[in-house]
């Protein structure tokens, strides 16, 4: 089964741009028929405001569907699970960056946290010319530095060529983690690589420039990615969401 969906996923973005639309939609429909049916706080919001999802029929239709906030999603407790779906223990979870505010967890079954985290994750990436093994990559994350620690001790990130850093530590570490490592691939938020930036202009550091960035958890502005490349002297790959 997973490498049926290892093949599905990684032949869908050289379809032609109709066989795209059309699937897209009806994975949408699939979607909303799903969480109407089997989720309880989908199906009271799609009552609330006087619709099913037989009326959406096209993209128009959309703003037929009341605006939902993180706020709601974190008020709906395990209502927003699925039927069958509601023992925490048999879960994976995963948490929001909280750039923009709170923290906000999502819940999925072994199957969807495959696809989520690794297929489409590492698909976005090779589209971009990243190869796993192949290219060495320090990523920057607000795990605390015991975390990060312990991480790079894994067997596993040590076989990917993996490496973390602490955004909890001082720019100067990072940097002494680059010159020693030479990553080829960078990944973090935005305002990490707009501090970064920042600091080798001002110090005026010579840079190690890895092939590319990949940025996250923030919303990526165009003049912001243009400084930032000019800079660190490599494409930088929006991957929000």
């Amino acid at each position: 089964m997973m490498f049926k969906e290892i093949i599905h996923y990684f032949r869908n973005p050289y379809k032609s741009r109709d066989t795209l639309k059309r699937l897209q939609w009806q994975k949408l429909v699939s979607m909303l028929n799903y969480a109407y049916d089997q989720v309880p706080f989908y199906r009271d919001r799609f009552d609330h405001a006087g619709i099913k999802p037989s009326d959406i029929r096209s993209a128009s239709d959309m703003i037929k569907i009341p605006v939902l906030t993180k706020e709601e999603l974190r008020d709906a407790g395990q209502d927003i699970l699925a039927r069958g779906h509601n023992n925490l223990a048999k879960l994976k979870k995963s948490t929001t960056s909280g750039s923009t505010g709170q923290p906000t967890n999502s819940y999925f079954t072994l199957r969807d946290w495959f696809i989520l985290k690794f297929l489409l994750k590492y698909r976005s990436k090779r589209i971009c010319g990243f190869y796993p093994i192949i290219h060495k990559v320090v990523i920057v994350n607000a795990n605390p530095e015991e975390a990060v620690f312990k991480e790079n001790k894994k067997i596993i990130n040590k076989l990917f060529r993996k490496r973390s850093v602490s955004i909890n530590q001082k720019i100067e570490e990072h940097l002494s983690v680059y010159r020693e490592f030479k990553p080829d691939v960078l990944y973090g938020t935005v305002s990490y690589f707009n501090e970064l930036k920042n600091f080798l202009l001002q110090n005026h550091i010579r840079w190690l420039k890895p092939k590319m960035i990949f940025t996250s958890g923030e919303v990526h502005h165009p003049q912001t990615r243009k400084d930032i490349e000019n800079v660190l002297g490599c494409p930088s790959y929006d991957i929000y969401g």
